[in-house]
């Protein structure tokens, strides 16, 4: 390493580059206390003392948060590739079978798919645990606890590495009690509908696949916000739902739903499993990522069936 390199890492401490990084990331001294667990005097002191060092302002101090300046734009993914490297460093000199594969996952998939199937992982894989940070936010993947995430989209976000689980579907689901009342395509037309808000943007596009598209508007009950309770709902015989095939495949094997339609729609949208751009793979996740694509694909044969 130059001097100069000496010399200007020695001026700036690694701990205020980390502040200066979280802050960057997070817009705010506060937001950036609470991940490093500092307080936000001690990450302003950091940024201060970093600036005087530098001779340069690296934010623009706003009343709704701190911007970064255009030198520190610029040089924030050489940090962020620098951070993710230290963080891959401290985690390789532990143990493998000591450190537990951190995964953030949102509600419906971890209640749907993950946590139902986690046994057969922990059976099959003894010296693996699994950490899963479940919520309904975006994670920060670059965070050293977390490995890799689920997300459900198109599967392109920035600085992301994003591999498919499986081509999802879209089916009509409903407990086997209702479907009774499901003889003909077109009984839709008089029965009630579960507004999950995350696929009924898609019933349109339904009914053209199924050429019955007239029927829109349908007879929509109350909107449901988490697709979980959707997915009660219908177990419960409210109504008729249109789920991700590999969503519905538990609850169908279980025989809690069924598929009275034949009429599957290709989603827009795909879970995809994803991890912090330019972050090694580790083959404790390797062995994860191979698990659960099976898991996908296994639970796409099992609703093919209705």
């Amino acid at each position: 390493m130059a001097d100069t390199d000496k010399s200007t890492l020695s001026s700036v401490p690694l701990n205020s580059l980390r502040a200066i990084y979280t802050v960057a990331r997070k817009g705010s001294l506060r937001a950036a206390a609470s991940e490093i667990g500092v307080t936000e005097s001690a990450i302003s002191q950091h940024i201060r003392r970093a600036e005087q060092r530098l001779g340069t302002r690296l934010f623009v101090r706003l009343s709704s948060g701190l911007i970064p300046t255009e030198i520190l734009a610029t040089t924030l993914p050489l940090l962020a590739v620098g951070f993710e490297n230290l963080a891959e460093a401290a985690a390789r000199l532990q143990p493998a079978r000591q450190r537990a594969l951190g995964i953030t996952v949102g509600n419906v998939f971890a209640g749907r798919f993950l946590i139902p199937r986690m046994p057969d992982f922990a059976q099959r894989h003894t010296g693996i645990d699994l950490n899963l940070e479940i919520n309904g936010f975006v994670t920060d993947l670059s965070r050293s606890e977390i490995d890799c995430g689920i997300r459900f989209g198109a599967g392109k976000w920035p600085l992301v590495k994003s591999r498919k689980l499986s081509s999802c579907s879209l089916l009509v689901v409903c407990s086997p009690e209702f479907a009774a009342k499901v003889r003909r395509p077109e009984d839709i037309r008089h029965l009630p509908i579960i507004r999950d808000s995350s696929t009924e943007a898609d019933w349109p596009n339904w009914l053209r696949a199924a050429k019955l598209e007239s029927l829109f508007p349908l007879n929509f009950l109350s909107s449901y916000a988490d697709p979980s309770i959707s997915f009660e709902a219908a177990i419960n015989s409210h109504g008729l739902l249109l789920a991700v095939d590999i969503l519905a495949a538990e609850a169908v094997m279980r025989g809690d739903l069924v598929s009275p339609l034949p009429i599957r729609l290709e989603s827009a949208s795909q879970y995809w499993l994803v991890s912090a751009e330019g972050r090694q793979q580790t083959e404790n996740q390797r062995i994860f990522e191979n698990w659960l694509m099976r898991q996908a694909r296994q639970a796409k044969v099992l609703t093919e069936g209705g």
